[in-house]
């Protein structure tokens, strides 16, 4: 076992290279060790989280720091996908326990809120029928459900339920386009090429395009996306095939590995009320300085809440810091205009 105290952190060389964590270091705020490997840090024995995550011990306390859900937004947990602590019987008690300063819907709808992939420029409002999300079929989160054969296989039958009423919208950072895949009827090929295979035999349609392709769209189909949350923001349902982050969370529909239309009515004022838990109480910013992340760390350490994270240091602060600043610059210039 590891001796532990305060002023120690064990974690992996991923995590130490975000920034802060580097940072605080060299301001030796505390002490940081990075351990050869993950193994030696005991309680963590899950092979696939070991490579997908930020891990990290606090004060002899294990957690994990992940990206997500916003633009540079960061999140600290006990575990992520399907063992989010999001996913915990009773969440929506503690969502309801909290007043929150401000509506993330409100901020996203005033382009406060930015969303975790730069957009593409292709826009299509148009659309009314079905949207699936794609994902790279190697992503931790599916590995997490099932395999990348599991998710071709869905994305096939997804593809032959909705025909041409079904518009894939590709994945902004689909990087493992020249890889090749063991995908359906037994078929070696690229992603991309899987496809264009699907559009041609059941006649959907698909694009590389921004959000606004959901906006008038009667569903929202996905395999186990985060894409969830941009949904959510602006007030689309959507169906979720496989378990991951937000499956037992009451912001989708989870339809537990089945085909389906909308079927289930979500509360909308609980996906409001779940969305500002993830901006005040989940989720906290990348660029928070070195002192907010120091003590985000410690808090971490020294809590037995569940949620401790304190909304002085959340993602929501920062975005109405920011806010402030810059009505606070602008204020300025116009003097300085002025004169």
């Amino acid at each position: 076992m590891l001796e532990m105290s305060k002023d120690l952190i064990y974690l992996t060389e991923r995590l130490y290279n975000l920034g802060n964590v580097a940072r605080i270091e060299k301001r030796k705020k505390f002490k940081i060790r990075r351990p050869p490997t993950i193994a030696r840090m005991g309680n963590i024995e899950d092979p696939l989280l070991k490579k997908a995550c930020y891990s990290f011990l606090i004060n002899g306390k294990f957690w994990v720091y992940e990206t997500g859900f916003f633009q540079h937004g960061r999140h600290i947990d006990k575990n992520i996908f399907s063992k989010s602590s999001l996913n915990m019987d009773g969440i929506d008690k503690i969502v309801y326990k909290y007043y929150y300063p401000a509506d993330a819907t409100e901020l996203y709808n005033k382009n406060l809120l930015t969303q975790k992939y730069f957009q593409k420029p292709d826009t299509i409002e148009n659309w009314d029928g079905f949207v699936l999300i794609a994902q790279r079929p190697i992503d931790y989160s599916i590995l997490d459900a099932g395999t990348s054969k599991d998710y071709f296989d869905f994305f096939e039958a997804q593809c032959k339920y909705f025909g041409k009423r079904l518009f894939i919208k590709k994945h902004p950072r689909e990087i493992s386009r020249g890889k090749i895949h063991q995908t359906t009827s037994g078929m070696s090929e690229t992603y991309d090429r899987f496809i264009r295979r699907m559009c041609k035999k059941y006649k959907c349609q698909s694009g590389h395009v921004n959000t606004s392709i959901i906006d008038n769209a009667e569903g929202i189909i996905s395999y186990n996306s985060t894409f969830c949350v941009d949904a959510a923001l602006r007030g689309k349902h959507v169906m979720q095939y496989a378990p991951g982050y937000f499956y037992k969370s009451g912001l989708v529909q989870y339809t537990d590995r089945k085909l389906c239309s909308v079927s289930v009515n979500i509360d909308e004022d609980y996906k409001k009320t779940f969305l500002n838990f993830l901006l005040w109480k989940y989720c906290f910013h990348e660029a928070q300085t070195v002192n907010w992340s120091r003590n985000i760390f410690y808090t971490y350490a020294d809590s037995s809440e569940i949620f401790p994270l304190p909304m002085e240091y959340s993602y929501g602060a920062y975005v109405l810091k920011t806010m402030k600043q810059e009505i606070s610059n602008q204020k300025e210039s116009q003097l300085e205009l002025n004169f």
